[in-house]
């Protein structure tokens, strides 16, 4: 066993550090004898902060305020293709638009069948992450 003095926030301590039989050996957390404390202290204990609650979306709108059906960009990036014209039927996973974002081109599918109701981007519109692109019903 070795004994050292460490100075944690101005305190002194004096611990003891003992050996262990090697690597893979179980280890013992290190206790640290509390600082003391002024008399009269009485430690308070402070809730955590309570995040304010959303925004309400408005009415006929989904999450974020957008148009229940709304197909977003799953990131920044700029429209370069839409395979789509409003009235038209798709099937889930048919390509609506090409993304083009970090060099690469990516199609943007539909989640669901369903007839577009609305195209809210033309190609070289460019666009932030979550923003709506089309509307499906």
């Amino acid at each position: 066993m070795k004994r050292f003095r460490v100075t944690v926030n101005g305190q002194p301590f004096e611990v003891t550090v003992e050996e262990t039989a090697g690597p893979g050996a179980a280890q013992q957390p290190v206790r640290l004898p509390a600082p003391p404390q002024p008399p009269g202290f009485t430690p308070q204990v402070v809730p955590p902060p309570q995040a304010a609650p959303a925004p309400a979306a408005p009415p006929g709108r989904g999450a974020a305020g957008q148009a229940p059906g709304a197909v977003t960009a799953p990131l920044p990036g700029l429209v370069v293709a839409v395979k789509v014209e409003v009235g038209q039927a798709v099937a889930a996973g048919q390509v609506l638009m090409v993304l083009e974002a970090m060099k690469m081109e990516n199609d943007i599918t539909a989640p669901a069948a369903g007839v577009v109701k609305e195209i809210l981007v033309e190609p070289g519109t460019t666009v932030a992450g979550g923003q709506a692109l089309a509307v499906i019903g």
